[in-house]
């Protein structure tokens, strides 16, 4: 199954038992996960069987419908007459999220298993460090005048 059969797959599922607008937004999600699956160096194949049957992905969706989702709080009549998924077109949501009243977040989460992750993690480390080292030797003549001046002191007490 290629990911366009998958899409129109789950969005003709999905379009028979929900509105269109929500339909559309299902679809368009699963259509970036899996954009953004493949930019990470998966194969389409390999997304595609590890997200299953997309008509299983329906009966969920469709099952999980009357509960809360990320559409309460806005009107779906707002929806009406925009139809951001085509089945026979590729240029899936051409429109901002935040045009349809729902603000784009975006998460970064730092994978430690590439290059990059690991890269990050040893500049963190070694800017921690250099700065433990710069603060201790900032304190560390202040800290021996300390201990020598307590010293003096402690033995001028034990004279007197």
């Amino acid at each position: 199954m290629t990911k366009k059969e998958f899409l129109n797959i789950l969005y003709e599922q999905l379009s028979d038992q929900m509105p269109e607008a929500k339909a559309s937004a299902h679809t368009q999600y699963y259509h970036d996960y899996i954009q953004d699956a493949i930019k990470r160096g998966q194969k389409e194949k390999q997304v595609l069987d590890s997200l299953g049957d997309p008509r299983l992905i329906a009966k969920t969706l469709i099952d999980t419908d009357a509960e809360p989702s990320v559409f309460s709080g806005t009107n779906t009549s707002d929806y009406s007459g925009q139809d951001i998924y085509h089945t026979e077109n590729t240029g899936y949501g051409n429109q901002s999220d935040s045009e349809y009243g729902q603000p784009k977040h975006r998460h970064y989460h730092l994978d430690l298993s590439t290059w990059y992750g690991k890269l990050i993690v040893i500049v963190a480390a070694a800017a921690v460090l250099a700065l433990l080292f710069m603060v201790l030797s900032f304190l560390l003549p202040v800290i021996l005048v300390v201990g020598v001046v307590l010293f003096l002191v402690s033995q001028f007490r034990k004279r007197h």
